[in-house]
């Protein structure tokens, strides 16, 4: 079955209007734990709202970091279909970059009571660590999500994320249609086609594979 995506950066945050001032440092700044969207990354939001609404969803897919579930929220929230947080949608690295910390996920359940967080295990970011994750860690992550996708029946899906996720899933292995090797502007709608499945890890091989934090 082909799965008709669309991948969607999340808007202007908080880090982005500080890294432009100050630098990469900024990234690393207590400041921008979490960053929320700014004026302008709201802005973004609520344009891709419109842009969106004659679209066919069946399913939007969200990271758990603030800035990602902001923009999910307010471009999908009055929409009459699931809105599902996924860990595995994260900003890479999942770790050493504070801005890529989540919140406890108790918090964003009473933030953000239209989205389902399920799908998350802790309350706590266990995820996040000093000294960050691999490469290879981000492929598992890229494969587990088009694996989940591909079991699914729901066939429009919403992936609201962020910047280098989308790019290794675009971009990686996995034989797409779309418009590859390009980088998204915030809250930019990118169309893609999965066209059949490939075989990707099997439960005992991502067993054996350290997933996160390495």
């Amino acid at each position: 079955m082909r799965k008709y995506l669309y991948f969607i950066r999340n808007g202007h945050s908080l880090h982005n209007s500080l890294y432009t001032k100050n630098g990469i440092n900024s990234l690393y700044s207590s400041r921008v734990i979490d960053a929320p969207l700014t004026k302008k990354g709201i802005y973004q939001a609520h344009k891709l709202k419109q842009e969106m609404k004659d679209k066919k969803v069946d399913l939007v897919l969200v990271s758990p970091l603030q800035r990602a579930l902001e923009t999910a929220n307010i471009a999908f929230h009055d929409r009459m279909v699931p809105i599902i947080s996924k860990e595995y949608l994260r900003e890479y690295p999942m770790g050493e970059q504070l801005c890529n910390m989540r919140s406890h996920i108790e918090r964003m359940k009473y933030v953000y009571p239209r989205i389902d967080f399920s799908d998350i295990r802790s309350n706590k970011d266990i995820f996040w660590k000093k000294r960050g994750e691999t490469l290879h860690n981000l492929m598992v992550r890229a494969h587990t999500i088009e694996k989940y996708i591909l079991q699914i029946p729901e066939k429009h899906i919403v992936l609201v994320g962020h910047e280098s996720f989308m790019s290794h899933f675009k971009d990686g292995s996995p034989k797409y249609t779309g418009d590859g090797n390009t980088v998204p502007e915030r809250c930019e709608i990118t169309c893609m086609v999965i066209r059949k499945k490939k075989q990707i890890y099997d439960e005992e091989s991502l067993k054996s594979k350290p997933c996160f934090g390495v």
